[in-house]
């Protein structure tokens, strides 16, 4: 992988130069204890303003409570600082640094021209490598959707499926080894109350009336279950259906564009001792209680009313025993961090894994749960009623089949995870202006048509050539956005917020879009400028197209 894209460098170079003006070493700074708070430090952004400079930091915030002891003052530190920093490289164009007034601890900089030509040239040498740098290290599992295998995946694991994969390919380009695992729970009381509306559904097409169970599933799906599968026991008939559906939702979730690495069967830890190991580990540690002939978790980290179950009073395991076991296969993978994408139903049982984890002796930064909240399905103003128990909800081959690929994801992606979303059906079938997916993706296309265009008239980025035009403020204005592209996919992993990259795309192609009505490219007034916007243009789609890479979204070539 690349050496670090420059505005990550500069923030790396400008953090260690302060360090040593001031004589401080990083215990000194009143940083968060959480490293992702941490790596934060010294950063370089967009000002409010052209009276703001080109960039500015707030580094010498931290240490602001050092000037009133005289230690310091903000005066030496600036001297000092140009001085270290125009032996660095990309430094060297660095026209003005100057403390902001009135805001103490605030620096701002300003760049010459050359320095926006080598935002660019940065961005068209490395290509689709743009924004991927080697900034963490280890082994991330990423377990997501994980739907209960009785029913075609629908809306939520939808939302479940996007971002996990999302957050896959971000923490993938940052350096870290990412698995992605699906769980199947194969096992327990769902699968019997599948088999058993199965079973109940076929006695009904046989002619004899039979209700599914209370508790059971419903809808067209079971009874189309009921006509191919052969068993004639409901505990056959569950098993079938269970694979069935396995089946069907793995396909399912490839033509949505998202992978496995891994389909984990709970079946499996049968036989492994990993249900033994958390059993003896919580016995040993106080943590195992008895009362009205089962055997609970007890945890001071829990109220009383959450203590839950291991072994129901007949003997026979849980799922949430099953699934501290699981958690417990995955932590001897050696896995650094651990991340599960659960559905909104699960903040209970989100609680009670951290506890379990916390017990086994794991920490709680080992496994993170990310709650994908509720989304709600909006038709013509009217939001729609669903519920797999009463068969009556949106499968995820739906949505793919009235809205898109493109379009689903996105609409999952722009809102934060925890956030209720209500998917606007009428929107998402628009294909104009107001939709934000083709909003994006017709910038990337109006690109390719001008370097179409480009082509024909013998023409073509170049990165290489040294190019005499002057960039307009509009123009200075869309290179400091492709500058910080790589920040803002280090703020997709460290935040675990894909919507972060959403609203930088929309906000760069807006960008280009209004660019695109004011100025033309080929037809500029010198050959001059013609090479330099295109090259521009040019590196304006690359980002483009790696940040919807990142989305699992496609960046069209012509609309």
């Amino acid at each position: 992988m690349p050496s670090l894209s420059i505005i990550l460098r500069m923030e790396q170079e400008l953090r260690k130069h302060l360090i040593e003006i001031t004589e401080l070493t990083e215990d000194d700074f009143e940083w968060s204890d959480d490293d992702k708070v941490k790596i934060l430090g010294a950063t370089l952004n967009i000002p409010p303003g052209a009276q703001a400079g080109d960039l500015s930091t707030n580094f010498l915030t931290p240490i602001a409570r050092e000037y009133d002891n005289g230690r310091v003052t903000e005066e030496i530190i600036l001297n000092d600082l140009k001085k270290k920093l125009m032996k660095e490289a990309k430094w060297e164009y660095l026209k003005k640094i100057w403390l902001f007034k009135g805001k103490q601890g605030y620096i701002h900089l300003n760049f010459t021209q050359e320095f926006w030509w080598e935002v660019i040239k940065e961005v068209g040498k490395r290509g689709k490598d743009y924004g991927k740098d080697k900034l963490f290290s280890g082994k991330v599992q990423m377990e997501f959707v994980s739907a209960n295998p009785t029913g075609p995946l629908n809306v939520v694991n939808a939302r479940a499926a996007a971002v996990g994969d999302a957050l896959y390919r971000a923490f993938s380009a940052l350096g870290y080894e990412v698995t992605k695992e699906y769980y199947v729970n194969d096992e327990g009381r769902q699968v019997e109350l599948l088999g058993q509306s199965v079973w109940a559904a076929k006695k009904t097409l046989s002619g004899e009336e039979t209700p599914p169970p209370q508790d059971g599933y419903r809808g067209d799906y079971i009874f189309e279950l009921a006509r191919e599968l052969e068993g004639e026991k409901p505990e056959e008939l569950g098993r079938e259906a269970m694979e069935r559906i396995v089946a069907g939702q793995r396909t399912s979730l490839e033509r949505y564009g998202v992978t496995y690495d891994n389909w984990f069967y709970q079946s499996s830890l049968e036989g492994t001792g990993y249900i033994k190991k958390v059993m003896e580990v919580l016995e040993k540690e106080g943590y195992i209680g008895k009362k009205g002939g089962a055997v609970w978790f007890t945890s001071p980290h829990l109220a009383e009313e959450d203590d839950r179950v291991l072994y129901r009073s007949d003997g026979s395991e849980t799922y949430y025993l099953a699934d501290l076991a699981y958690h417990v296969y995955k932590h001897e993978q050696r896995f650094k961090t651990v991340i599960d994408i659960l559905g909104p139903d699960h903040h209970a049982h989100s609680a009670r894994m951290q506890a379990g984890m916390q017990a086994l002796g794991y920490g709680p930064e080992w496994l993170e749960i990310l709650i994908a909240q509720q989304v709600n399905i909006v038709r013509a103003g009217e939001r729609v009623k669903m519920g797999k128990r009463v068969g009556e909800f949106i499968t995820l081959d739906e949505l793919v089949e009235e809205v898109g690929v493109d379009v689903a994801k996105y609409f999952f992606l722009e809102r934060g995870l925890s956030s209720h979303l209500n998917f606007d059906f009428e929107l998402a079938k628009k294909t104009s202006m107001e939709n934000p997916v083709y909003y994006i993706q017709y910038a990337h296309a109006r690109v390719c048509s001008i370097i179409r265009e480009a082509k024909a008239q013998k023409l073509a980025p170049d990165y290489g050539a040294k190019i005499g035009y002057t960039f307009n403020d509009d123009e200075v204005a869309l290179t400091k956005r492709l500058l910080i592209y790589p920040k803002e996919l280090l703020l997709v992993v460290l935040g675990r917020q894909p919507q972060v990259l959403c609203a930088y795309l929309h906000s760069l192609a807006g960008m280009f879009h209004k660019y695109y009505t004011d100025y033309r490219v080929l037809q500029a007034d010198t050959v001059e400028a013609v090479q330099g916007r295109l090259n521009l243009v040019d590196a304006i789609r690359q980002v483009i197209y790696n940040g919807l890479e990142i989305l699992g979204i496609s960046a069209p070539e012509s609309m």
